[in-house]
């Protein structure tokens, strides 16, 4: 159950982030990709004046595909790690401890962070092709920019820039879940309870 619950909660988050921030991640391409002495507003304007305002929208469909990916697996492979590393510690050391080590917390966010970099390589490359498209957005786009991806790089295409992925996500993830521990830390210290749930927990501590 705890399981299901950390993907359903990460893909729910997905949808909410994606349609809020994809048609800035379209200018950020854009504008890296781009020529030079583009600035945001030229780069906006040329987008809606020679392809529509729902060209800021390009890549939807591997974007939503790549953040449900990355949240299901970075806040289930987190679950999941932090159980196996709790019964380890308690089998080990005879203890029915239901915390552990905040080094140990700061280890787990870091290795889930490289499982979901891994998971969402391929769904990030094809979104940057649909970005960097100035062809009308159809249907079938999302279906080219694989194929066409297929066609030029073959199966390894779908890893282009995995490393930098890895070097984006494994610190990320490292810093995030060990800034969520270390809140959670000062808020049982603060309440003097020596086990606080994440539902017992004030939304401005989450």
């Amino acid at each position: 159950m705890d399981f299901a619950r950390d993907v359903f909660s990460g893909a729910v988050g997905a949808i909410c982030c994606v349609y809020a921030g994809l048609p800035l991640d379209t200018l950020k391409i854009r504008m890296q990709l781009g020529g030079q002495g583009q600035t945001l507003f030229s780069t906006y304007s040329g987008i809606v004046q020679q392809e529509g305002w729902t060209a800021l929208f390009k890549g939807a469909t591997p974007a939503l595909a790549s953040a449900m990916i990355e949240n299901s697996v970075v806040f289930a492979a987190n679950g999941l790690l932090t159980r196996v590393a709790l019964t380890t510690t308690r089998t080990t050391y005879q203890t029915d401890s239901k915390e552990l080590p905040w080094i140990t917390d700061l280890l787990i966010g870091g290795v889930s962070g490289f499982f979901s970099a891994t998971a969402i390589c391929a769904p990030e490359v094809v979104k940057c092709q649909l970005q960097m498209d100035h062809s009308p957005l159809t249907a079938a786009s999302a279906r080219k920019a694989v194929k066409k991806i297929y066609q030029q790089h073959g199966v390894a295409g779908f890893a282009q820039g995995i490393q930098a992925l890895w070097l984006r996500d494994v610190p990320f993830y490292f810093a995030f879940f060990g800034s969520y521990s270390a809140l959670s830390r000062a808020y049982a210290t603060v309440t003097g309870s020596s086990d606080v749930k994440d539902n017992e927990m004030p939304l401005f501590f989450c």
